[in-house]
């Protein structure tokens, strides 16, 4: 085939590329991130079906065998969430910092081969729940957790014939686990007895390892694809830190109890990442549109997440057995593609209905988001041959999540309402 002459980058696209160098703040989705790269988030996620670029290490390894020669592809993103609590003891909001969770691939496919290799590291989960407000009223359930994982994957697929091919490979993931709470506690001195308000906080350093096999289906105008995660216990061990609130305005001997009680301990932290199964299935009424539909079943049913310390020293221990009461999900995905004649330019856009599988006594603060609705546009520029920049965006409204027994009265009614925009953005080179 006979390249194409270079074009004038537009400016939007070189706007793009820089944005490509800030920082990403935390993702929009608590229980698991759909979207890896700016053209997949453009499209609601749905990407298992087709799998055409390098992304195809973490969508669907079966499709690495439909990329030629050595490919890479980079990517950010940049979230804007929002989460608010209000109940009768006031409103609250979390604190969200700047994180960085990159995503990058690349694939391999000698010429002629029916094989291919390939790699990549993406953050599956990257959730930092921390509410800021200081008397936050359900901070005695839960007021930090926090679980940013990067998932290191190895990857090969082999070709059956000129359609059907199977991957797999496997995943390591590494990062932080953390949980934090607070706690009344009391110490007695020369002037009495003193009440005051301890925080807890956990935090380990964990991993865990599994494995994901894919099945690809590239026919004429159509083609099927699944892919299945394994789930994954990612564990670790680490300190247990106690700060007492306002220490300084206790008198000097309640001060130095407080010290030699409340000294950091050792604790372990343990999160499932539950098996999740993806397909989907893709259609071109003509040559220039693409249309794709996936469903992804997650059995967070089967995935809990547990701690264990050196003997509390203050109230008992942290409650995340909530997550027992967790639900499977069932997620529907569209995404629709369409090449702008010989632009250069595609364009994309996606709907998802993303459950949630926290409701009821399952809500605890450090993860109180409700089904949400994702809305997904996006657009790829090819530049040439060899490289290809992606911006995608998504908006999620999540539903509103009414629980009790978050706060010292287990009568009162707490409200989570959550909402968040994700932008993304990315290149892809061909050589």
């Amino acid at each position: 085939m006979r390249s194409r002459p270079p074009r004038h980058i537009p400016l939007p696209v070189l706007l793009a590329a820089a944005y490509a160098l800030a920082p990403a703040a935390l993702h929009a989705d608590l229980y698991g991130r759909a979207q890896h790269g700016g053209r997949a988030t453009g499209q609601a996620g749905a990407l298992v079906a087709r799998a055409d670029e390098p992304s195809a290490v973490a969508y669907n390894p079966a499709a690495l065998v439909r990329l030629d020669g050595f490919q890479l592809q980079a990517g950010l993103d940049f979230d804007v969430p929002t989460d608010d609590a209000a109940s009768a003891s006031g409103d609250s909001s979390v604190e969200h910092s700047i994180q960085f969770p990159p995503a990058l691939y690349a694939s391999w496919r000698p010429q002629a081969a029916r094989w291919a290799l390939g790699a990549g590291i993406d953050s599956p989960t990257w959730r930092l729940t921390e509410w800021d407000n200081a008397l936050f009223a359900a901070r005695f359930a839960a007021r930090r957790s926090e679980a940013t994982l990067f998932a290191f994957r190895a990857v090969a697929a082999w070709a059956i014939d000129d359609r059907w091919s199977l991957g797999g490979g496997l995943r390591y993931l590494t990062g932080t686990l953390g949980y934090g709470d607070a706690r009344r506690a009391s110490e007695t001195g020369a002037g009495g007895s003193f009440d005051f308000e301890v925080d807890r906080l956990a935090e380990a350093s964990a991993d865990g390892l599994g494995f994901d096999l894919g099945v690809h289906f590239a026919g004429e105008g159509w083609g099927f694809g699944a892919a299945w995660a394994s789930a994954v216990e990612v564990e670790g061990s680490g300190d247990l830190t106690y700060t007492v609130r306002d220490l300084g305005g206790l008198p000097a001997d309640v001060q130095a109890a407080a010290r030699v009680r409340f000294r950091t301990g050792r604790s372990t932290l343990t999160e499932d990442l539950p098996d999740r199964l993806t397909a989907g299935v893709w259609y071109a009424p003509y040559a220039q549109l693409r249309l794709e539909v996936d469903v992804a079943l997650a059995r967070w049913s089967g995935a809990s997440a547990t701690a264990s310390h050196e003997p509390e020293v203050v109230g008992p221990g942290f409650a995340i057995a909530r997550r027992d009461g967790w639900d499977d999900t069932l997620s529907i995905r569209l995404g629709v593609e369409g090449d702008l004649a010989e632009s250069g330019w595609r364009l994309g856009g996606g709907f998802a209905l993303e459950p949630s599988p926290a409701g009821g006594a399952a809500v605890e603060p450090g993860a109180a988001r409700g089904d949400a609705l994702v809305y997904a546009v996006g657009a790829s520029y090819r530049v040439n041959e060899t490289i290809t920049f992606d911006l995608g965006y998504s908006f999620h409204d999540f539903d509103a999540l009414e629980a009790t027994g978050q706060e010292e009265d287990p009568a009162a009614r707490t409200t989570f309402t959550s909402r968040a925009q994700a932008f993304a953005v990315g290149a892809r080179w061909t050589f």
